[in-house]
């Protein structure tokens, strides 16, 4: 029973017996009496709860309407009546502890927010999680109570990440000006930022803005940014510098900010953590040059006359690690492809800033992204922990998301382009004519063929021609073979080149998923209940139905280590932490009851046995799943049905479209 159940009902009721309230809370009749005096002291002056004999049970008696409405609207805000009461408890906790600096105890803190001591202690587990993120710590002492301990930077960080909406309406600062703040604020930041070349996204202008807000009242308060000297005159030298130099005397002139230095250099690391995937000018004409010597948040500067982006060493050297581990696990080859490369660096610039200093930025597009480009978020998700080796912190989701857009420009490309195909060249006289052939074809259809394998006649026969699209030979072959076979002369000649031509242009997903699936592979009655369960089995079904090697299991549930592989919609897509010897397949498995998967619900789990075969299986695959993605019904008509032939018709449906 709590004080807000006690009073709802008696104000309900007009009265109540001991045996009627007995009887409704479930409690006893002391129980009723210590309920009764606990809320008559939260009510103190307000109104009071006394035992009439006349009414023949307790009756509330109001003293003081105003106040007791105020009363009432508070306690619904923070009572556990509320099934979201809880959390907003533990955000109104953390901005207030955040904002404090001396010790508070936990009984104070349960008056306030109308909730028993016990439901407070509840609810700082909660609360030194949040600070956790941060770097912060919850430093409890007897008699004394509990007090925030960390820098003044990451009490600033935590308090802006926990801004929202609500917050700034329910004044965590405790002024009835905030509104008029915070506009003041943008108008300064506005004006400062048109006398620069300094460009910022709307989200993370708003993001800048809060920051600084946040630190107008810590200002106030006399608790100040502290940055080590290394730090300050890091940003010193950043050309961001003279942006944040700008705001201040803004700042200063509208509200009476006299920032030090150390303030201004904070404002300088929010403008050089900024958002930036896409370059501003067009990217045809946006120049990159490499200095060594730059610090990432030195990297962005405006050439008079262009756009001129200074991209250190160390970003560059990143951009290659992450695209050697996206061809490592998917075998898809980025590594030549300049357009990410630039996008890739233009953004790690800016994020290596966010990551050096724990600034967090929202991403509105994020479910968006992982439902319609899956194949690109699980690239940009590996990507991401060759990041956390280098900056020392692992990516958020949002920063994934964002990552992942530049995976999901360069495979739109490739797909414009067409498929990489992968073919056997065989010719009668040697492997040196065969070397020669190979040389033209990649001369005539570079951009068109991925692997070329010469070969003679004798040993065609006996290749493992897995992942290969086609044989190309100068002499008539007598076996039969798994692919088709295109006869050309030694020297190719026009015929020749528009008959490759014809065969390259074929539609990509022709054939693709071929071999991709298997009622072998299949499991209608997964006996699950955890992600590790369920990827145990689905992969032992593959070491022994498939051939997959033993250590399957151990790198699918490595990958899920990393980051959680369900996409939503009930549907989880694990797959090892490197691509795997052998063709691309994948194992379905539906759960007997939905398992708990990092914070989805899922009834549908696809083993995807990423081979190091032809990148056309697993593109193909993975395009089937954005349109799966986009149709819950059908994984509802999967699971429902649990049936081979149901799965392969909705997981290939619409293919006709693509």
């Amino acid at each position: 029973m709590q004080a807000i159940e006690l009073v709802t009902y008696l104000k309900q009721r007009g009265a109540a017996s001991v045996d009627e309230l007995m009887g409704e809370f479930n409690v006893s009749s002391r129980t009723v009496r210590l309920h009764v005096q606990r809320t008559n002291d939260a009510l103190a002056g307000l109104a009071r709860i006394a035992y009439s004999r006349r009414a023949g049970g307790y009756v509330l008696t109001v003293s003081d309407e105003e106040g007791f409405r105020a009363w009432c609207d508070r306690m619904h805000r923070f009572s556990d009546v509320d099934a979201t009461a809880a959390v907003k408890r533990v955000s109104y906790l953390v901005n207030d502890l955040l904002a404090r600096n001396d010790w508070v105890t936990i009984s104070s803190m349960a008056k306030v927010l109308y909730v028993s001591p016990q439901s407070i202690s509840k609810d700082l587990k909660a609360v030194e999680a949040k600070l956790a993120e941060f770097g912060l710590a919850l430093e409890k002492k007897p008699r004394y109570g509990v007090r925030v301990q960390g820098s003044e930077l990451a009490r600033r960080l935590c308090l802006a990440s926990a801004a929202s909406e609500d917050l700034i309406g329910s004044h965590p600062f405790g002024d009835e000006a905030l509104p008029q703040v915070v506009k003041t604020i943008a108008d300064c930041i506005e004006r400062a930022l048109a006398q620069t070349p300094v460009y910022m996204s709307m989200l993370a202008f708003q993001n800048l803005v809060v920051h600084t807000v946040v630190a107008f009242y810590r200002i106030k308060e006399d608790c100040v940014i502290l940055l080590d000297d290394e730090t300050l005159e890091r940003m010193r030298r950043a050309p961001e510098f003279e942006a944040a130099t700008l705001v201040a005397a803004q700042l200063d002139e509208a509200l009476g900010m006299n920032l030090p230095e150390s303030e201004i250099a904070y404002i300088a690391i929010h403008l050089a953590g900024k958002k930036s995937i896409v370059p501003e000018d067009d990217p045809a004409r946006a120049e990159a040059r490499r200095e060594p010597a730059a610090d990432c948040e030195a990297a962005a500067a405006t050439a008079e006359g262009g756009s001129s982006l200074i991209i250190p060493d160390e970003v560059w050297n990143v951009v290659s690690e992450m695209l050697d581990r996206v061809w490592e696990l998917f075998h898809f080859d980025f590594r030549d492809d300049l357009e990410l490369r630039m996008n890739l660096a233009r953004h790690i610039v800016p994020l290596a800033t966010r990551l050096r200093y724990n600034l967090s930025v929202d991403n509105p597009l994020l479910s968006d992204i992982k439902t319609r480009f899956p194949l690109a978020f699980a690239m940009a998700t590996d990507a991401a922990g060759v990041l956390e080796q280098h900056y020392g912190t692992a990516l958020s989701q949002a920063e994934t998301g964002y990552i992942a857009l530049a995976f999901a420009l360069a495979l739109d490309r490739l797909r414009e382009e067409g498929p990489r195909r992968n073919v056997v060249v065989v010719c009668a006289s040697g492997l040196g004519t065969s070397r020669l052939l190979e040389n033209t074809i990649r001369r005539q259809f570079g951009n068109r063929i991925d692997k070329v394998v010469p070969s003679d006649a004798l040993h065609v026969a006996t290749m493992d021609l897995t992942g290969f699209d086609y044989i190309f030979t100068t002499v008539p072959l007598a076996d039969e073979f798994p692919i088709p076979v295109q006869e050309i002369h030694s020297f190719l000649n026009e015929g020749d080149i528009r008959q490759i031509d014809e065969l390259l242009s074929a539609s990509a997903g022709m054939g693709a998923g071929k071999g991709i699936f298997d009622p072998a592979w299949f499991e209608p009655h997964l006996d699950a209940a955890t992600p590790a369960d369920a990827i145990g089995q689905l992969a032992q079904i593959m070491v022994e139905r498939a051939g997959a090697p033993a250590e399957l299991a151990e790198l699918a549930v490595a990958r899920e280590r990393a980051s959680s592989t369900a996409f939503g919609s009930g549907l989880a897509l694990p797959h090892p932490i490197r691509a795997l010897p052998g063709p691309t397949r994948v194992c379905a498995g539906i759960p007997e009851h939905p398992i708990r998967w990092g914070d989805k619900d899922v009834e549908l789990v696809l083993l995807v046995v990423i081979g190091d075969d032809s990148r056309n299986a697993l593109d193909w695959f993975f395009s089937r799943m954005a349109e799966l993605l986009s149709h819950e019904e059908r994984v509802k008509r999967i699971v429902d049905d649990r049936g081979y032939a149901t799965l392969v018709r909705e997981i290939a449906h619409g293919e006709e479209r693509n």
